[in-house]
């Protein structure tokens, strides 16, 4: 079985990037697992605040982080139509070394993720892309 991890902010790039996977997985013989994960930044300034308390810190990120637990639901719905299992999660944190953390611990043989996302507005190629495929040791596929 191969393992895919598709980060996944709800932009249309990466629907495409999911989209992709869906059309990837009909042309293979074996079965794909996908790893979805959505990351909502750090509070910054609030957790300096709050002094870093996680439990507060978690409190105050709550109403992102359940925004972003259901802008994984479309992703997760077209995986499953097409077959294709997928686990969810979302973390709090830098997402480039999010994303590079959890294709080690997953064991994800290759990143699929579009190439910009909600906050790379006027880039070619969006922040968090870049520093992911020069953090990472595993091939990325950036879906335009």
């Amino acid at each position: 079985m191969r393992r895919l991890l598709i980060p996944f902010d709800g932009s249309a790039a990466a629907m495409r990037a999911v989209q992709y996977v869906v059309k990837l997985a009909g042309a293979m013989t074996e079965p794909l697992d996908v790893v979805l994960l959505a990351v909502v930044p750090p509070a910054g300034f609030a957790e300096q605040l709050l002094q870093g308390k996680p439990s507060e810190v978690r409190a105050l990120l709550e109403p992102e982080l359940e925004d972003a637990r259901k802008s994984l639901q479309p992703a997760a719905a077209a995986l499953a139509k097409a077959g294709v299992t997928s686990q969810q999660h979302v973390e709090i944190g830098a997402p480039e070394e999010l994303i590079t953390q959890y294709g080690k611990t997953y064991h994800c043989n290759m990143i699929v993720m579009g190439t910009r996302g909600l906050g790379s507005a006027g880039l070619l190629l969006g922040s968090v892309a870049n520093k992911t495929v020069h953090l990472t040791e595993l091939p990325v596929m950036l879906v335009k």
